[in-house]
């Protein structure tokens, strides 16, 4: 049985929540040097210094619930102005190629549901999704796209500059949307694992910039976005593994989707397994431990 220890795992899923802390705190530091104001408690925000300005003169209301999910008007409007195209306060944040990408303001009540019932559906799979679920995400945020109409695969979004928030658009209704949509999540979640440890290292030792191919992208991208593409594949594994094991759901389906992205890892760590590319010592950890899953049938 498969255990994981940095990026997967209840193991994993602890150093990950130890140095999440430890960031967050640093994060508020920061904040309160810069601002000159008292902060007790992190937001995702802290994570971009050009925006530390803006939202400390209007803050955002965090949720309470444990979906995370927005819903105050006030600071879905906020976060859409500080996303604004153009010279905003909050500009550096954009995310990139994102094209007609906007804060769902108006996000109906059945979207809101679907969302909650997806994040539930991850938080519930295993123990180690808890508690990466409760320790790497502060803010779900409904988005949409001014030139497209839900897709069948849905949306999600993460920022290296937005730490703790993940942006997610539901699948168009269809008989998969609601296993898509969990989907999506577990997605974001492996970029915000990734991402709290590129907050302590590189991952790759070098040139970040060497093309790599891209499992999720299907072309080559620089090594660290298609190092995430590999993660976030592991983690869509990882959760259809434990979905498999505590679920009621069609199993032919999780079946379908578990060989699908067991491929993806094993391509992917061969594709850097076969690259010019150092890594750190936790780069070559996390490659080994992706591989090791990608071989798995069940987890301990």
């Amino acid at each position: 049985m498969y255990a994981g220890k940095w990026i997967t795992g209840y193991a994993g899923a602890k150093r990950l929540a130890l140095l999440a802390a430890e960031l967050d705190k640093k994060h508020i530091e920061l904040t309160i040097e810069k601002t000159g104001k008292n902060w007790s408690n992190y937001a995702p925000w802290m994570s971009c210094v050009d925006g530390l300005e803006f939202f400390s003169k209007r803050p955002l209301k965090l949720p309470c619930s444990s979906s995370r999910l927005l819903k105050d008007r006030d600071s879905l409007e906020l976060i859409a102005e500080g996303f604004a195209i153009g010279d905003s306060p909050f500009g550096s944040l954009r995310l990139p190629e994102v094209d007609g990408f906007f804060i769902d303001q108006d996000v109906s009540v059945i979207a809101q549901i679907e969302i909650e019932n997806a994040v539930e559906s991850v938080r519930s799979a295993s123990d180690a999704f808890d508690k990466r679920w409760s320790s790497l995400i502060d803010l779900v945020v409904p988005i949409g796209f001014r030139r497209a109409e839900p897709s069948d695969l849905g949306r999600g979004l993460s920022s290296h500059f937005f730490r703790k928030g993940i942006f997610i658009q539901p699948p168009r209704p269809s008989s998969t949307a609601k296993m898509q949509l969990a989907l999506n999540i577990a997605h974001e979640l492996g970029h915000q694992a990734l991402f709290t440890y590129q907050n302590a290292d590189p991952i790759i030792d070098g040139d970040r910039d060497i093309l790599v191919y891209s499992v999720i992208r299907k072309t080559f991208r620089p090594a660290i976005r298609s190092y995430h593409a590999l993660v976030v594949s592991g983690y869509m594994l990882e959760f259809l593994i434990a979905l498999k094991r505590n679920s009621s759901i069609d199993l032919s389906q999780i079946n379908t989707e578990m060989t699908r992205y067991r491929t993806l890892v094993i391509e992917g760590v061969k594709e850097f397994r076969g690259s010019s590319l150092k890594f750190t010592e936790l780069g070559l950890e996390i490659l080994s431990e992706l591989e090791q899953l990608g071989l798995a049938e069940g987890l301990s």
